[in-house]
């Protein structure tokens, strides 16, 4: 019989990308630290200006939560699927960070890798 973790990493595996967006300019990857499940989400993204990227953050922001909200709820679901079992997860941390990328100096575009991670407890 498979534990629970191993269910759970071959739910997660997107080795053959599964997961990635079909334009390529996001991914999320999952990895385990003993109980805890850290689910990472990194996109591509474009500003219209340096002074656009405040503004626009809220959208991106957003966009990110919502990804990996339906991520988890997929995870569940497919568990739930498998082993007939509810999985129980208790987020335990979120944040995230933005790297303006190098580009030209006069070029009013910038693009930056935009990642959010989520550390979530697996719970009995």
């Amino acid at each position: 019989m498979l534990t629970k973790h191993e269910i759970l990493s071959s739910l997660l595996n997107t080795t053959f990308a599964r997961q990635s967006s079909p334009s390529g300019t996001r991914s999320i990857t999952a990895s385990f630290e003993g109980d805890t499940l850290t689910l990472k989400y990194q996109s591509i993204v474009h500003f219209a200006g340096e002074y656009a990227v405040r503004g626009q953050m809220t959208r991106i922001v957003e966009e990110a939560v919502a990804v990996l909200t339906d991520k988890i709820s997929e995870l569940k679901s497919s568990y739930k699927e498998i082993t007939g079992d509810t999985l129980k997860l208790k987020e335990v941390f979120s944040d995230d960070d933005v790297e303006i990328l190098p580009g030209a100096i006069h070029a009013p575009r910038k693009t930056a890798y935009y990642r959010r991670q989520h550390r979530l407890k697996l719970q009995d």
